[in-house]
């Protein structure tokens, strides 16, 4: 897979091959970071997106998801399936109990 952002810096990183393409969301995906991002890659990668070939969204690094992103993901793979495009949604692991950002504060 290649990067197709090389020119220029962004959080969200897009991988494609031949028959897939691959959208790798940062840790934190932020309003701020959708607003500046996914519209061009929509207009860019998606809009136009052949049938059949392979979208996956990569959330496995993601711990935190804004309501924005996260809704908006969820209707661009509705959109996506509904043009019999295959979507693969990658999801983290597991949260670890260390990590003090996901901690509860009871």
């Amino acid at each position: 897979m290649m990067n197709l952002f090389r020119d220029r810096k962004m959080e969200i990183e897009i991988l494609a091959a031949k028959n897939s393409i691959q959208i790798v969301f940062p840790c934190e995906l932020r309003d701020r970071v959708w607003a500046n991002e996914m519209g061009e890659i929509q207009r860019r990668y998606l809009d136009d997106f052949p049938a059949k070939k392979k979208v996956i969204f990569d959330l496995s690094k993601c711990q935190w998801i804004d309501p924005f992103p996260a809704l908006s993901i969820l209707m661009e793979i509705k959109r996506l399936v509904s043009k019999q495009c295959p979507v693969h949604i990658k999801l983290p692991q597991e949260i670890h109990q260390g990590d003090s950002n996901l901690q509860s504060k009871a």
